[in-house]
């Protein structure tokens, strides 16, 4: 997959308070671009109304060969909401932006 298109990873972070005891996990997300709408389909990425994006949830196999190749992403994003990472590689920023502009 991440020869054939471009694709960011995005990490959620989700703090839950429960008892006075704080729980914070992390969500996993690939996004795709509009340009790559057959891949998304094929693969049931979601486009929310109004975005001109694609998201998947990654399974947890997904998120394990993410987590052992981040050397092959960088950040380009970070909050208290999150990360994004794209492959350095690819700029999925740079793809993303060229077909919306």
């Amino acid at each position: 997959m991440q020869d054939e298109i471009c694709f960011s990873i995005g990490v959620s972070h989700q703090k839950l308070k429960n008892k006075g005891v704080d729980r914070v996990s992390n969500d996993y997300f690939a996004i795709l671009s509009l340009r790559d709408k057959e891949v998304a389909q094929e693969n049931q990425f979601k486009r929310e109304t109004g975005k001109d994006f694609y998201t998947k949830d990654l399974f947890k196999c997904c998120v394990k060969f993410f987590k052992a190749n981040t050397e092959k992403f960088k950040l380009i994003m970070s909050s208290s909401e999150g990360r994004i990472y794209e492959l350095k590689s690819k700029s999925f920023k740079e793809y993303h932006e060229n077909l919306i502009n």
